[in-house]
C-alpha cells in the first residue's frame, strides 16, 4: 500500500508512546511526515481527532482516509498492513510477552510516571527531582527487575532482535538515568544501546520548544 502516512505528536516530541510509533515506521523504512495535533483540552482540534478515531487519544496516525489512534494499536496496525521488518519478536511467546510488557507500560505504574515524567529527560529540571514515594520506587525496582530477568545488555535487544519493546523499555529506564537513580551498569548500557539506535535517536534529537510543557506523565 502506498497511500500517504501522518503521525500526528504533541508539540514537544516528549511522549514515549509517540517515539514507540515513531520508531515503528523508521524501523519499517515508511514514508511519512509528521504533524503537530493539538491533542490535549481545551484546544478545539481535540474534538476533530476523536470524531475520526473514535477517542481522539495520542499519537494519532493517518493511513490514507483511515484514522487511528494508540500506540498500542498504531503499532499492531502496521504489524498487519506492513509486516515486514516486524517490531515484533517473530515467536509467539516472545511476541506474547514483548505485548504483555508494552502494555504494562502503559496501564502501570502511575506514580512513577508521575513523578518521573518523561518529559524531564528532555527538559531536565532546574533541581533535583524530590526522592520517589514508596509506591513510584517499587514501580522503578520492577522495571530494573523485569529488565534484568529479560536480559537486558549492552545489545540493546531483549528478544534477539530489535523490537518495539526495546524502544518502551528504554525510555522508562531512561526517566531514571536522566534523573540520577541507580540502574545497573549492564542494564544502563542496554538504555543507551537503544538510544543510539538510529529510528530513536530520530526521535532523541528531533528539534523541541525551548521552554518545557506542563507535565503530562505520560
Amino acid at each position: 500500500m502506498s497511500e500517504a502516512i501522518t503521525l500526528y505528536v504533541e508539540a514537544f516530541w516528549a511522549s514515549p508512546w509517540t517515539a514507540t510509533v515513531f520508531a515503528t515506521l523508521r524501523e519499517k523504512q515508511l514514508d511519512f511526515k509528521t504533524s503537530i495535533g493539538m491533542i490535549y483540552p481545551p484546544v478545539g482540534a481535540l474534538t476533530a481527532l476523536r470524531e475520526l478515531t473514535y477517542t481522539g487519544t495520542a499519537p494519532v496516525l493517518q493511513h490514507s482516509g483511515y484514522w487511528i489512534a494508540e500506540s498500542l494499536a498504531i503499532v499492531e496496525y502496521l504489524e498487519d498492513v506492513f509486516p515486514s521488518p516486524s517490531v515484533l519478536p517473530d515467536d509467539a511467546r516472545d511476541r506474547g510477552r514483548a505485548r504483555q510488557l508494552m502494555s504494562w507500560f502503559r496501564t502501570g505504574m502511575d506514580a512513577f510516571r508521575r513523578e518521573r515524567p518523561t518529559e524531564h529527560i528532555f527538559y531536565p529540571p532546574k533541581a533535583p527531582p524530590a526522592p520517589l514515594s514508596a509506591r513510584a520506587q517499587a514501580s522503578a525496582d520492577a522495571i530494573v527487575d523485569v529488565a534484568a530477568r529479560l536480559g537486558a545488555d549492552h545489545r540493546g535487544a531483549l528478544f534477539g532482535a530489535f523490537g518495539v519493546v526495546d524502544v518502551d523499555l528504554a525510555f522508562a529506564l531512561m526517566r531514571m538515568i536522566a534523573s540520577g537513580l541507580a540502574v545497573p551498569d549492564p542494564i544502563a548500557a542496554y538504555a543507551r544501546a537503544v538510544w543510539a539506535r538510529p529510528s530513536v535517536r530520530d526521535f532523541v534529537e528531533h528539534p523541541r520548544p525551548p521552554n518545557a510543557p506542563q507535565m503530562i506523565a505520560n
